[in-house]
């Protein structure tokens, strides 16, 4: 069963878009991530692939670089025709949000999507009120200051990184295969560079300014694309 977050303008361009929270009766498998619930955040008035190839997926991805343009050179690791179109297929079906639903769970931010599409006081809540949460934005340049406390600035280098940390961001970065780790980067221990050896349920790191910065070496299908960012 899943539910719905949020429907209403995007905080980015302001077209219509909707969050769910899905996982809450069967958490997420995902080995990297553990049993998590997770956020979907999608337009409302079109599917995942046809807002990607049709650059409409800005209300809800914003400037991430790794979206692509027009549905090529798409370096995210998200599949679009699985667990995102399947929400949207399905958003007719979502429940109203109980009360105390996020009590004792951990929630990943933005399974899909940038929380900086929604207003802040829908993330706040949900870190408010869950036991841990995760999360990613890239639109730190520009979002509102306050989602700080509940996400961490995505980049892609180390120019990026150096200006996130300027603005008082604690930062996740996303690196190609030879590239090195910087002064004060973790290694991610969910991946494979880092042996695997805790999941973002154990790990809990990547949860905002309170927390260390974090490195991954790029992987899913679109990987080969991530290069031509650099």
């Amino acid at each position: 069963m899943s539910y719905l977050l949020y429907e209403g303008p995007s905080m980015l361009d302001g077209n219509p878009i909707f969050a769910a929270l899905t996982g809450i009766e069967r958490p997420s498998t995902n080995i990297k991530t553990g049993p998590m619930a997770q956020t979907f955040i999608l337009r409302s008035d079109m599917s995942p692939i046809a807002a990607n190839h049709t650059g409409a997926d800005h209300s809800i991805c914003g400037t991430c670089p790794l979206k692509g343009t027009n549905g090529k050179q798409r370096s995210c690791y998200v599949t679009l025709f699985q667990a995102p179109n399947n929400v949207y297929r399905y958003r007719d079906r979502l429940k109203p949000l109980p009360r105390n639903i996020f009590q004792h769970r951990a929630v990943r931010l933005g399974a899909y999507g940038d929380h900086a599409a929604l207003p802040v006081a829908v993330t706040a809540r949900i870190a408010k009120h869950a036991a841990m949460t995760t999360g990613y934005t890239h639109q730190w340049r520009t979002c509102d200051p306050d989602l700080r406390k509940y996400l961490m600035a995505s980049c892609e280098s180390a120019a990026d990184r150096e200006l996130a940390k300027q603005m008082g961001w604690s930062t996740f970065r996303i690196k190609s295969t030879d590239a090195p780790k910087l002064k004060g980067e973790t290694i991610c221990p969910a991946s494979d560079e880092g042996g695997k050896i805790m999941t973002c349920y154990t790990c809990g790191r990547c949860s905002g300014n309170q927390a260390k910065d974090v490195v991954i070496t790029v992987h899913g299908t679109g990987k080969r694309h991530f290069d031509l960012l650099e």
